[in-house]
């Protein structure tokens, strides 16, 4: 009786860690997507990323993703505020200092 409990339970244990694994490595997940949430870690100045620009049709203001915030123009991102948003690019200050990120700043590659 007490085996087969602890057998049962091991391999209820055992399905929980494989579960585990398999739900923090997503293959479908675009590259550079979430790395600051599946490490825990937040944000800092040195690692702003412009994930994405978000342009609606009509009067609606140009949005961005910077390190997984939504901003739009003259708000702030970890103490940097939102200067200006264009279609590849952001730029951002911090009292002196002015920052630009970019989209796809490695080349993009065409493949045949």
């Amino acid at each position: 009786m007490f085996s087969r409990l602890f057998s049962i339970t091991s391999l209820l244990c055992s399905l929980l860690v494989c579960t585990g694994v398999s739900a923090a490595t997503d293959p479908t997940r675009p590259l550079g997507a979430g790395e600051l949430a599946s490490s825990g870690a937040q944000s800092t100045s040195g690692s702003l990323v412009l994930q994405s620009i978000i342009k609606q049709q009509g009067e609606q203001p140009i949005k961005a993703i910077i390190s997984g915030q939504l901003v739009t123009k003259g708000e702030l991102v970890f103490g940097y505020q939102v200067v200006n948003i264009k279609e590849r690019s952001v730029t951002l200050r911090l009292e002196d200092n002015v920052r630009k990120l970019t989209l796809f700043t490695q080349p993009i590659v065409n493949y045949k």
